[in-house]
């Protein structure tokens, strides 16, 4: 091959990776915005099932008519819009067929009396934030009916949450050590914690935002400063049995 076929060919060569280039540049924005538009969807589809879900949930029954109606929404969810399946909505759906699979269980015996303890303790929260306000302000408000543990360092939770067990969990979105959400996603990954009850706080509430919270299992997402007696009610709905 000559040095003219060859400088021929390099011209060719750059040629096409100049086009191609191009129509990259010019398609580059319209597949954003597709693609955004596609998270988004994700998003409120992903929040409309959750919320679906936890009306029958709250029920305290499923049918089949229910049962097969959510399980057609959550594989529209994973398989064609791409959800996260270790997120909220995954964890909804598992409730779902735990009601739906023992629906006809008793769990009480007919004429049995029922033995009503004198004393009932408390239920143990971890709250993980980095404030010591934010600290101070959850244990006031909740103190009275519930024990709490509360650290900064999220590097610490691990070992709390293996030892202490706590039936609810609420976390810090911005934390120097570790994100609310990484911690979260750490949380899930434990066997004994995949259900536990997450509540966000967060000085933000965006759609990109709320849409990494609901992939990664957050139970509820509370903009600081929030009202002492509406958190109050929240951390009742995910503590009453």
């Amino acid at each position: 091959m000559s040095v003219f076929e060859i400088a021929g060919l390099i011209g060719a060569v750059s040629l096409i990776l100049g086009t191609i280039i191009a129509v990259y540049k010019k398609l580059s924005k319209p597949i954003k915005v597709l693609l955004d538009i596609r998270d988004a969807v994700k998003t409120l589809y992903g929040k409309a099932f959750v919320d679906d879900a936890q009306k029958i949930i709250d029920t305290g029954s499923v049918t089949d008519s229910d049962y097969v109606h959510l399980q057609k929404k959550y594989k529209l969810y994973v398989e064609k819009l791409g959800g996260d399946k270790n997120g909220l909505p995954r964890r909804k759906m598992d409730d779902i067929e735990d009601m739906h699979k023992n629906r006809n269980i008793k769990t009480e015996v007919p004429g049995m009396v029922q033995n009503t303890p004198q004393h009932i303790e408390k239920l143990n929260i971890l709250v993980v934030d980095d404030d010591t306000l934010t600290h101070n302000v959850i244990s006031h408000a909740l103190s009275t009916d519930y024990k709490i543990t509360a650290i900064k360092d999220p590097l610490k939770a691990e070992s709390i949450l293996l030892n202490n067990r706590p039936q609810l969990i609420i976390l810090d979105y911005n934390m120097p050590q570790m994100t609310g959400i990484e911690l979260a996603q750490l949380i899930r990954d434990m066997p004994t914690h995949r259900r536990t009850p997450i509540i966000m706080l967060t000085g933000k509430k965006d759609s990109e935002t709320l849409g990494e919270a609901l992939t990664h299992g957050i139970d509820e997402y509370v903009t600081k400063p929030f009202d002492i007696e509406e958190f109050k009610k929240i951390v009742k709905k995910f503590t009453q049995h």
